[in-house]
């Protein structure tokens, strides 16, 4: 099913003000996973577009929506009419808090943008020249800038990001992208994530302008504030659509540990597949969580990069495939009912082998939050890990190889605990409902609490 959101002129205009409009008609037609590759630079704010995506999803629940993250990604200079700065002087590293709505959304998965390893790729430009692996310089000399990620080619790194792809964290310090499938150098003029200049045509890197061509359209003369298009999105669109078949394909056939899912599959629990086993990507221009912290991050899920590239082989069958361990297993737990304020859930485990890392992933559906500023995330769970004879020591959520007697995730409503040489024992994992201020009820936000 394909939906346009073109107006009478090519532009952009048929996207509704109420986006939960856009969702509905697919819906009820049986569509249960909507792709979208447009947004609205708003530097990481959650606004009434991210709102309405949240709404959407917490009142189908067996939706999921995807977004492209933007385009926005800069070292402090960009074009307008000419190379101009935003306040701070360029470093050679790109610039975190970038990402685009409705992309900001809790409930959809924000797709950002890594680099293709294609070292040999001719880039064809101006027309009949041939550029051989041209550098981010190259592509945007007012951007990019300043060393490193002047120098760095466009294309020679699987494991990087793509320059231009918008960077985390959201405002409110949630971690975003959600994922970053390959993007850069994958069409034969322009990166498939494209920057657009005022007017909404395609800037090449000496500031001139061509049409940019959108599956046979125009986005000539597309107002600024929803301007940003991508491809990444209908990529891991693709993914996503095939994964609950071939997940329960999977477990049916080789009867691995499994909790069944019982009823309509939930968009969250797409999230959490995508997320569990994700490649990480990092670049030596995108030190933007090493510059917040001040040292070197030692994270599962980054902030400005989230869970980098999926790897749907490894999520789907754990133990096969490149790099795969023959004992390393997967166990999913869909929790209905969800939890109330006070309420637990636990689980025990046993590791008897810790050649595989231990990763465990908690995902759910949060109401939508207001949008006066302060935290989005409406109901608070926190994800406790403890090692087999810990009593107050447990893993820091969204981090690696972290422990801790009190620290937890206020503002995510995706937790990730990773460790990488586990232990033998009995492990436990508890689900603490720490504050379900909505409780089922949307619109509701939850203040943020000191640190």
């Amino acid at each position: 099913m394909i939906q346009s959101v073109m107006d009478s002129s090519g532009n952009l205009g048929g996207i509704p003000s109420d986006l939960t409009t856009l969702f509905q008609p697919p819906y009820t037609d049986g569509a249960r996973v909507h792709s979208n590759s447009w947004g609205a630079a708003v530097a990481g704010a959650y606004n009434t577009d991210s709102q309405n995506v949240d709404k959407f999803v917490w009142n189908n629940k067996d939706m999921v929506i995807t977004f492209s993250a933007g385009n926005e990604g800069i070292d402090c200079s960009y074009y307008t009419t000419r190379c101009v700065t935003s306040g701070c002087s360029p470093d050679g590293i790109i610039d975190t808090d970038s990402i685009g709505s409705p992309g900001t959304a809790k409930n959809c998965i924000t797709v950002g943008a890594s680099e293709n390893y294609r070292p040999d790729y001719q880039y064809e430009y101006p027309s009949g020249t041939c550029n051989s692996n041209p550098t981010w310089s190259w592509f945007n000399s007012c951007s990019y800038s300043v060393t490193p990620v002047s120098a760095d080619p466009m294309a020679n790194n699987a494991n990087g990001m793509g320059a231009f792809s918008s960077r985390g964290p959201c405002t409110d310090e949630r971690i975003k992208p959600t994922s970053s499938p390959p993007a850069s150098r994958s069409s034969r003029r322009a990166p498939i994530s494209t920057r657009l200049s005022s007017s909404g045509n395609l800037q090449h890197p000496d500031g001139s302008e061509d049409l940019l061509p959108l599956d046979g359209r125009h986005l000539h003369g597309q107002p600024a504030h929803r301007r940003h298009c991508s491809a990444g999105a209908p990529v891991l669109r693709r993914r996503v659509a095939r994964q609950p078949q071939l997940h329960h394909q999977r477990f049916r056939e080789h009867a691995r540990r499994l909790q069944p899912e019982r009823g309509p599959r939930e968009g969250h629990a797409d999230q959490r597949r995508l997320g569990h086993d994700s490649r990480p990507v990092r670049h030596r221009h995108d030190e933007g969580d090493n510059r917040r912290a001040g040292t070197r991050a030692t994270t599962c899920r980054t902030t400005s990069r989230g869970t980098a590239r999926v790897d749907l082989y490894h999520s789907l069958f754990p133990n096969l495939g490149y790099g795969a361990n023959a004992n390393r297993v997967l166990e999913v737990h869909d929790v209905s009912p969800g939890l109330t304020t006070g309420v637990n859930d636990s689980y025990t485990f046993n590791i008897s082998n810790n050649a595989n890392p231990l990763i465990v992933t908690l995902v759910w559906t949060d109401p939508y939050g207001g949008t006066a500023g302060g935290t989005a995330l409406v109901n608070n769970l926190d994800l406790e890990v403890k090692a087999p004879g810990a009593t107050t020591e447990y893993y820091v959520p969204n981090r690696k190889d972290q422990t801790t007697t009190s620290a937890t995730d206020t503002v995510n409503n995706v937790e990730q605990v990773y460790v990488t040489t586990p232990v033998l024992g009995t492990w436990s994992v508890r689900v603490k409902g720490t504050s379900v201020a909505g409780n089922g009820v949307s619109g509701r936000r939850r203040s943020r609490t000191p640190s």
